[in-house]
């Protein structure tokens, strides 16, 4: 399988941007605060950015509301430093609903075709709601995790990309450059909250 530098891709789709009109609506899911600071830094001069939550698949429901706290926190913080709002989507939460997908997959190992289908589900909520909402690019701070993988991360989008027609998939490798040590750094430094699973129950009773 051809490997991509989509760090590279990044930078040619941001360096085609029409310069001289306004910026271009970008639907930017967030899976929690610390994945979202580099991403957010980085495309903020480019893009009209909306954060977009929507992540059933974690699991408890108090786990996610801590991520969404975290998530919005920073944003709060941004403002104050930029003095701009990022605007922020917070979907409903129905992890049994969510799940019904993935189950048949349980016993898949980490980083198998269960958390393959949980990507796609998730990205693809993210296509249907700018669809919906009149955005010109989709993105994802995925591709920032030190365990998710930016390759296939970027090959299922690449497929709701053309599916969804003519929004555009803004493809990415947030670990690139540093990106990940750089969030990570930040947010210790503002003493945000970091999670030690990736969010399923899967992961949670792994850890345990």
């Amino acid at each position: 399988m051809e490997t991509i530098n989509y760090n590279k891709k990044t930078l040619q789709i941001l360096d085609n941007l029409d310069k001289s009109n306004k910026k271009p609506k970008l639907l930017l899911h967030a899976c929690c605060g610390i994945c979202l600071i580099y991403p957010l830094d980085f495309l903020f001069d480019y893009f009209d950015i909306t954060v977009f939550y929507s992540n059933s698949n974690i699991y408890p429901k108090e786990e996610f509301e801590k991520r969404y706290d975290t998530l919005s926190g920073y944003l709060d913080l941004f403002k104050n430093h930029f003095n701009n709002q990022i605007k922020l989507i917070k979907a409903p939460y129905d992890h049994e609903t969510y799940m019904e997908d993935l189950r048949p997959y349980a016993n898949e190992k980490e980083g198998g075709l269960r958390c393959e289908l949980c990507y796609e589900k998730r990205l693809r909520e993210a296509f249907e709601y700018a669809k919906k909402n009149n955005f010109d690019f989709v993105c994802t701070t995925l591709t920032s995790g030190r365990q998710k993988p930016s390759q296939k991360i970027n090959q299922i989008a690449k497929k709701l990309e053309e599916e969804y027609a003519p929004i555009k998939y803004l493809y990415s490798d947030f670990k690139k450059n540093g990106g990940t040590e750089k969030g990570t750094k930040k947010a210790k430094s503002l003493n945000l909250y970091f999670q030690n699973y990736c969010g399923c129950e899967y992961s949670i009773w792994k850890k345990d």
